[in-house]
């Protein structure tokens, strides 16, 4: 028994496939009316651009062209990729769909700077770098904080032989003890302070 061969019809609209069909070789589709082209690519969809294709003079569609060539013709750039917003983190948008729009100007397609918790998007050179001013205060911050917490280490360290003064235990070897952790204390005031006044002007 011979195969019945079948033929696909599309019709164009606005740059767009309008409708499809599919008949028997010889025949054509109903309602005859409509602007009915052949496509001799098979799965053709309905609201396809039509820049998918390449079309000869007669309006036959003859196959679908690559991602490469189809953005060539749209004079545009590919938007699939992952973008990451210019100025908050963990801010990420990915595109899939070819067809899709970038998120805008706000995003970047350059990849952020590996493992650096602080950096920041060069507008003029396009690309991240080290964002200096906030990694210092970063780390002036942990430093005040190891300093402050050093100093209550010591203020508590201190307790113990004050209980002791106050209850005349080993009097002498107790206020040696208070003057030793007092003066650790001091030692630290300066460096403390300083880096306060840092952060207080930044």
């Amino acid at each position: 028994m011979q195969k019945i061969k079948k033929v696909t019809w599309y019709t164009p609209k606005d740059g767009k496939v309008n409708d499809v069909a599919v008949t028997r070789e010889g025949e054509k589709p109903l309602p005859e009316n409509k602007d009915w082209k052949i496509s001799l690519y098979e799965n053709v969809l309905i609201e396809d651009s039509l820049d998918w294709y390449e079309i000869d003079n007669e309006g036959v569609l003859l196959r679908k062209v690559s991602d490469e060539e189809y953005l060539l013709r749209q004079g545009r750039e590919d938007p699939r990729s992952t973008y990451h917003h210019k100025g908050r983190e963990k801010q990420d948008v990915t595109i899939n769909n070819i067809d899709s729009a970038p998120p805008g100007d706000d995003y970047t397609k350059e990849e952020p700077l590996p493992d650096e918790p602080y950096q920041k998007f060069n507008e003029k050179k396009g690309k991240w770098e080290v964002d200096t001013q906030k990694k210092e205060r970063a780390e002036k911050e942990k430093k005040l904080a190891e300093l402050k917490s050093q100093a209550d280490f010591l203020e508590r360290k201190a307790d113990r032989p004050m209980r002791e003064k106050e209850l005349g235990i080993d009097v002498e070897e107790s206020v040696k003890r208070i003057r030793h952790v007092q003066n650790e204390i001091e030692k630290l005031r300066p460096e403390i302070k300083a880096l306060e006044n840092e952060l207080e002007s930044a």
